[in-house]
């Protein structure tokens, strides 16, 4: 293409400048930049009705439009209780609104192509992003739509990007999940482009190791196969993970000191500290920063090393490190000694939750424990 139209919200700052000057270097190509909002009809509309009608922009003659990339998106995290009607519409919006304006505005076009960044929020669910997943769910939904149209429509649902991207602060081995190296994502771009796709991945996936998450769970259906769901069946039965084995060969003290610096070392991970950072084995997790997002992910990264599934109202219940390494040995691996009632009694824990508020979380649905949790972490 010898004429390319990038558009967005935001001004370009010098470092976007520079790059687009790097593109057209040498090139015989026009790179034009104009503001608007894709998600107003208006806008939109006034924008293409001028090119259309005119073929001038910017006093420059252009060809008519004969592709269209819709990679437009933004971020607002949060559990799903901390969620809110504003934080779904601020990331539903450049998805949806944008999607669905240039789908009516075009639909009568000749185009060769149109194409969706969507993600794999959308496909295998992320913690945290049920607005950005609903988002791009929407596009999935929109491809096959126009598909059944007869439009050129294909939506991707890219795994993170290495370096660039709203996911590329994410940690590089999540669940198996490793990042898309900067130089190969426009080659991989440049071959679905010129296939035939309604909707396809884009993920570099250990799949073994994205497997253990579910040794304790059913996988979602559709990814049974490749999971290999007769192999995940004996894996249930009978696998200890490496970390057990260890730890087995160890006396009681000492498997509790392995363990608590196996959950203080994962802490410091989801908390963007470093990993020989001390945060002491009987301070509230609270006070040390943790937010619900972070209890989750380090839940997950727990039941990945232990091969169990420990419930998410483990950070609520044991606010400590001593607290949480002394409930996983007695109630989840029966690895250390129980006392009269088989019950730990961890004093700092009943120092801060005394026994009839335990009670209570007991009592309460997993939906209550949840909102209460995310109250309790986000009170400081």
């Amino acid at each position: 293409a010898k004429y390319l139209i990038l558009t967005g919200r935001s001004k370009l700052d010098e470092n976007l400048k520079l790059r687009i000057n790097q593109i057209k270097e040498g090139k015989d190509v026009q790179i034009l930049t104009p503001l608007f909002d894709i998600s107003s009809f208006e806008e939109t509309e006034n924008f293409l009705n001028e090119h259309l009608k005119d073929e001038t922009i910017n006093e420059l003659k252009l060809p008519p439009i004969k592709g269209i990339i819709h990679a437009a998106g933004i971020l607002d995290d949060g559990v799903l209780l901390n969620q809110n009607e504003d934080k779904f519409n601020k990331v539903l919006s450049p998805k949806i609104k944008g999607a669905w304006n240039l789908h009516l505005l075009t639909k009568d076009l000749k185009l060769d192509f149109m194409v969706y960044f969507s993600s794999i929020s959308s496909v295998l669910g992320t913690p945290g992003q049920s607005n950005y997943a609903s988002a791009n769910a929407f596009l999935d939904g929109l491809a096959a739509y126009r598909r059944k149209l007869e439009l050129p429509t294909t939506s991707i649902n890219w795994g993170p990007w290495k370096g660039d991207g709203m996911a590329s602060n994410l940690s590089t081995n999540l669940m198996g999940i490793t990042q898309i190296p900067k130089s190969l994502g426009p080659i991989i771009f440049e071959k679905i482009l010129v296939g035939n796709h309604n909707q396809i991945i884009v993920i570099p996936i250990n799949w073994e190791e994205f497997s253990n998450q579910f040794i304790n769970i059913e996988p979602p259906t559709f990814l049974s196969d490749f999971l290999n769901q007769n192999k995940s069946d004996v894996i249930k039965k009978t696998m200890e993970t490496e970390f057990i084995i260890k730890l087995k060969d160890l006396n009681t003290n000492e498997r509790l000191e392995k363990l608590a610096e196996l959950i203080e070392k994962n802490l410091c991970k989801v908390m963007g500290m470093p990993q020989n950072e001390k945060l002491g084995f009987n301070k509230p997790l609270n006070e040390l920063g943790l937010d619900s997002l972070m209890g989750i992910e380090l839940k997950k990264n727990l039941d990945h090393t232990l091969g169990k599934n420990l419930p998410v109202t483990m950070v609520f219940n044991y606010p400590t490190i001593e607290a949480i390494s002394k409930f996983i040995l007695d109630e989840i691996l029966n690895l250390s000694e129980r006392n009269e009632k088989g019950q730990i009694k961890d004093e700092a824990m009943m120092q801060t939750y005394p026994e009839e508020k335990i009670t209570e979380v007991q009592n309460l649905t997993e939906e209550e424990v949840e909102e209460l949790l995310l109250k309790t972490l986000n009170e400081n």
